[in-house]
């Protein structure tokens, strides 16, 4: 099997407070489903794992992130809009 570079369906993250990691995670989530919808190719969800070494110590962090939401960008008849897209999730 041939690796290809432009494969990124396993991605390690890193940063500097448990927060912005998971920040990081579910702004990545976000672009993947909005291109997948525009590419017609069907990502869904599901079709994620997000893998932590210890969960109780990112709970709060993943409750404030996927529970508060996103703040994504909708552009629709040449008007910007903003607004928080909640991510749902199951420990």
């Amino acid at each position: 099997t041939e690796l290809s570079l432009s494969d990124h369906s396993v991605r390690f993250w890193n940063a500097p407070s448990r927060y912005r990691e998971l920040e990081i995670v579910a702004n990545d989530i976000l672009y993947k489903l909005s291109v997948s919808e525009k590419n017609g190719e069907g990502l869904r969800l599901t079709d994620f794992a997000i893998l932590l070494p210890d969960i109780s110590t990112y709970r709060s962090s993943i409750e404030w992130v996927f529970d508060g939401g996103i703040l994504v960008e909708r552009t629709e008849k040449d008007r910007s809009t903003l607004h928080r897209q909640k991510i749902p999730y199951s420990l």
